[in-house]
């Protein structure tokens, strides 16, 4: 992986972290997992950002995990010293049963190859009564935008389809969570349509990711300018029974 296209991710999941952060906020006091001064695991951390902040704003022993040892190496560390991050598949991970009082997903959830597996391995590190969180996860199905050429929507599904993703995850994920044995406890919308100027301001990290992977792309996307747009993207709030 490329250092440029390290960068560009990382600058990214920022500005993911920058609209997913009031209802972060929300399923903080909800479950109250800052508070608890538990160990709490983020898997798919990739760059750190919300493993950061869960460190920064909270007592508790917190891990990230990732598969991706360059994303590891390259910036995770940079972001904050204080959370352990270790290099690890989420279907198996080497923590002991019952280790962590709340697992956390962010747009993670999405590029799990499998993710039954991945939640039967939360239920088994989660302590009795701990909470997974998919704090934000797409249904990009569900996308509009005014005018719809050029589409970022299919740009996005496309190139998640291609790198083995699922934009489409946040209608499953109910279902999913509930046929491993959770009690989901919550679930709901955090998407609110974007005028023409914010849209442009709030997607200007993603079109350059987008371009720095598909020059092609990213000059067919070049004249990008909706006047109305909505990303569907959604959260959940599951407990172990």
């Amino acid at each position: 992986m490329r250092q440029k296209l390290v960068d560009s991710l990382d600058e990214y999941y920022r500005a993911q972290a920058e609209w997913t952060y009031q209802t972060r906020n929300y399923i903080y006091r909800r479950t109250g997992i800052l508070v608890s001064k538990e160990p709490l695991l983020e898997i798919g951390c990739a760059t750190g950002t919300i493993t950061a902040e869960l460190a920064r704003r909270s007592d508790s022993f917190v891990i990230g995990i990732d598969k991706n040892k360059l994303l590891f190496n390259k910036k995770a560390k940079e972001n904050s010293p204080s959370p352990v991050f270790v290099c690890a598949d989420a279907c198996y991970t080497p923590f002991k049963p019952s280790s962590f009082s709340a697992v956390i997903f962010h747009f993670s959830l999405m590029w799990l190859d499998k993710p039954l597996v991945v939640l039967k391995e939360c239920l088994r590190i989660l302590k009795p009564g701990g909470y997974a969180l998919a704090l934000s996860e797409p249904d990009y199905s569900g996308a509009i935008e005014v005018p719809s050429f050029p589409s970022l929507k299919e740009a996005m599904i496309h190139l998640i389809l291609e790198s083995g993703g699922d934009p489409f995850i946040a209608q499953k994920m109910s279902q999913l969570f509930s046929s491993v044995g959770f009690e989901v406890i919550e679930t709901g919308p955090l998407s609110r349509p974007l005028s023409s100027d914010i849209v442009c301001k709030k997607m200007a990290p993603l079109l350059k990711l987008l371009s720095d992977i598909s020059p092609n792309e990213g000059e067919r996307l070049a004249d990008f300018r909706p006047s109305y747009a909505f990303y569907p993207v959604f959260y959940l709030i599951a407990r172990k029974r």
